[in-house]
């Protein structure tokens, strides 16, 4: 009777299994990176849609408001009285004639929407810069979403992402914010959830200029913009600004991102002169630019100087929501000669790429 044998299967030797992990740990080694830069591309690509979309809703909302360009609402030195009167909030804020300031008529203007558009109840009136980094809060109101909105907020603005899955909380999430670790919220503290990653130029809303009867707001630096003298503030000052005043839309920037995101390992303050990331122009183009490339704009300290521009620090000091210093570091100071597009020669009167800047007189 005949006898099947069995042979045995063949076998790896521990030699050449560990031969097969080098190379599966070699090959992860050189894909990883082209996967994650694959992975930024694609935040990047999403960015720019964000700023796409800011600029069609922003035509749209031109369209229905008689060529205005979106921001907070000022009615201060009006006749229109908006009151706000939360049912909750225990107290009625007036803003129209009865505002302290056209910064406090667009403060309540934001608080106002924040309520509204988020659904809380607990946001007590505070004066603040609000058009500075809350603009986009009118284009939101406008098209009647719940805030916060991850179309506000670059995809690779991640701090800003972790602070929008709970509001409310956002400081007790594990992640930096404004708010120490085990330190009481205040209401000025509640806003930052609803912030964006990008910024419009103040030219939207502001004058372009100011002169000895009126007054403007330019950018200081990246914290802060300024009024070059206190005292006779005049309605307008604030807001009312249209489309019909932008002299050059295809070389003008409108919105842009606080940091550079796209094109460095780390992200970093914008203002660097080969700092590159997409910007929305005024005719609703998205183009990535190079800061360096755009006019070197104007020093408003200074108007009648046609060949000076504003020089300025950056220090963000060990607040790691903001953009870091070249290198990824929090701490230190940064010196920039030039502001560029921050502060364009003549305001919506300028332009920023792709033509000369202008001669103020």
């Amino acid at each position: 009777m005949p006898v099947l044998s069995r042979k045995g299967r063949p076998a790896f030797t521990l030699i050449e299994l560990l031969v097969v992990i080098a190379i599966i740990a070699l090959l992860i080694g050189i894909l990883l990176p082209a996967l994650n830069l694959a992975r930024k591309a694609a935040r990047g690509v999403a960015c720019g849609s964000n700023l796409a979309g800011l600029g069609k809703l922003g035509a749209s909302y031109a369209a229905d408001f008689k060529d205005a360009m979106w921001g907070l609402n000022n009615y201060y030195g009006t006749r229109n009285t908006v009151v706000w009167n939360n049912p909750n909030q225990g107290f009625p804020v007036t803003f129209g004639v009865g505002a302290s300031s056209e910064l406090a008529s667009t403060s309540s203007h934001a608080i106002d929407i924040m309520l509204q558009q988020s659904g809380r109840t607990d946001i007590r009136y505070f004066q603040w810069g609000a058009p500075v980094r809350y603009s986009h809060l009118a284009l939101q109101s406008y098209a009647n979403v719940k805030i916060p909105s991850k179309a506000y907020v670059c995809p690779e603005d991640r701090i800003r992402l972790v602070w929008q899955r709970d509001p409310i909380n956002f400081y007790k999430l594990g992640e930096y914010s404004p708010v120490p670790p085990g330190g009481l919220i205040s209401d000025s503290d509640k806003r930052w959830p609803y912030s964006s990653s990008y910024d419009c130029v103040s030219s939207m809303w502001s004058r372009d200029s100011h002169n000895s009867t009126q007054q403007a707001w330019y950018w200081n630096d990246p914290f802060t913009v300024a009024a070059p003298f206190s005292g006779h503030h005049t309605s307008g000052d604030m807001g009312r600004r249209r489309w019909t005043d932008v002299a050059f839309p295809g070389s003008k920037v409108t919105v842009y991102d606080t940091g550079a995101r796209h094109h460095s390992k780390h992200t970093y303050w914008s203002g660097y002169e080969d700092a590159r990331q997409p910007l929305l122009f005024f005719d609703s183009s998205v183009r990535t630019m190079v800061m360096g490339d755009s006019n070197p704009g104007w020093n408003w300290n200074n108007l009648s100087n046609n060949n000076a521009s504003l020089a300025y620090t950056y220090a963000p000091n060990g607040q790691f929501w903001m953009p870091a210093l070249r290198g990824g570091t929090y701490n230190g100071t940064a010196t920039f000669n030039k502001a560029y597009f921050f502060t364009t020669r003549g305001g919506l009167g300028g332009a920023d790429y792709g033509a000369s800047d202008i001669v103020w007189r």
